[in-house]
């Protein structure tokens, strides 16, 4: 999340009328919560799909250069501390919470089979009724204890964060400078190999995608669960 200027593959969904223009609106920024943020020197870098491995919809090719001012961007995600900071401090209701359900991967789903209400778009991402930022993978989870990024936040609860923290989403291109690190070109952070060094350098599904996760790198996400379910 970048600082505001002056003068976070996922299904979606249209988002129901808003009940928090108020919140969305009001532009004198009070909300008690600290952002550790980092000053970047922006510049002339090139952006988008430097192995045109994506699909053309993506709008990831041509790569094309980007030339970007100094910004200020989050070293980390919002967390449900920062979130839960947000709605005490606002009554604020998320989109998630208004429609009454949302969607969470199959394999991690916490919900009564009653509650697993359909999909959204494809078998493994379910509509699971009672799922929002406090209950992650559905009314049998919660976030108590667990410092990690907020989900199932909409981009209209989003912004309305960002009105009450004086902060600002990053833009795609802001984004992508950040998450690149300086290096021009690479598939990930440390290289163009997924493990590189016969080492995994970070949680993605290993195995045949999407009946079968091997978790050879020791994890499966936060929460192992319900199989994904026949089709």
């Amino acid at each position: 999340m970048s600082e505001a200027k002056s003068g976070c593959c996922s299904p979606s969904r249209s988002g129901p009328a808003q009940e928090n223009a108020s919140i969305v609106a009001k532009s004198t920024p009070d909300l008690p919560v600290a952002h550790d943020d980092v000053l970047l020197a922006g510049g002339h870098f090139h952006m988008g799909d430097h192995f045109d491995e994506g699909h053309q919809s993506d709008g990831e090719t041509p790569v094309h250069g980007v030339m970007l001012d100094p910004f200020r961007i989050d070293r980390a995600c919002v967390t449900n501390a920062q979130f839960a900071a947000f709605t005490a401090a606002t009554d604020y209701v998320t989109e998630a919470e208004q429609f009454g359900n949302s969607a969470v991967f199959a394999p991690m789903a916490a919900a009564e089979r009653s509650d697993v209400i359909g999909y959204f778009g494809t078998r493994w991402w379910l509509a699971v009724r009672g799922a929002d930022w406090r209950h992650p993978f559905g009314p049998l989870s919660g976030i108590a204890g667990v410092d990690h990024p907020v989900v199932h936040v909409s981009h209209n609860d989003a912004q309305a964060y960002c009105a009450r923290a004086g902060r600002s989403l990053p833009t795609e291109a802001e984004w992508e400078f950040a998450a690149r690190g300086g290096h021009a070109g690479r598939r990930y952070p440390w290289g163009n190999e997924l493990e590189a060094g016969g080492t995994h350098h970070a949680n993605v599904w290993q195995g045949q995608f999407p009946d079968h996760n091997t978790a050879e790198d020791g994890w499966l996400g936060h929460r192992t669960g319900a199989q994904l379910p026949s089709q």
